[in-house]
């Protein structure tokens, strides 16, 4: 299961640089067009827009993954190692929760905006709102791994 874990992690960088490389470019794009040329181009602010989406849930997941997150374990490291274990499982299952509802949620927009497409570039609002209940899974799958580790004493 580590294995798999950090093959979806590691492709989620690649993933995540990706787009933010896709930002500053269409970025450069639309900026060139708009005070060189002196035509601004309609298509380049809502694709950004799509990516901006799609990078941000990646980037919730991947700092998720990685603990890099606000943490007050200066506080948590007070307490004795079983409850301190409780804490940290307890923290999984609140993200486990949360995942389920993107999941759901997530669906429930798909099924309904997903018809619509946007206005200047004409893509599907689907590929927008499906990054929603894919973070949902990952976040699932994160804080799975995360509550198993916990118990077996195997935390990293």
């Amino acid at each position: 299961m580590r294995k798999i874990s950090a093959w979806i992690y590691k492709a989620l960088e690649i993933a995540g640089g990706l787009l933010i490389g896709a930002l500053v470019i269409l970025i450069g794009i639309e900026v060139f067009f708009r005070y060189v040329v002196g035509n601004a181009l309609s298509w380049p602010e809502e694709v950004c827009g799509f990516i901006f989406v799609w990078a941000t849930m990646i980037g919730a997941v991947l700092c998720a993954k990685a603990d890099s997150h606000a943490a007050v374990t200066v506080v948590l490291n007070l307490f004795p190692v079983r409850l301190r274990k409780l804490i940290r499982i307890s923290l999984q299952i609140i993200v486990l929760v949360y995942g389920y509802l993107m999941i759901t949620q997530g669906v429930k927009i798909m099924s309904l905006f997903g018809f619509e497409k946007s206005p200047a570039a004409g893509i599907s609002l689907v590929w927008e709102y499906s990054s929603i209940p894919v973070a949902g899974v990952l976040l699932i799958f994160y804080a799975s791994l995360k509550i198993f580790a916990t118990l077996v004493g195997d935390e990293k």
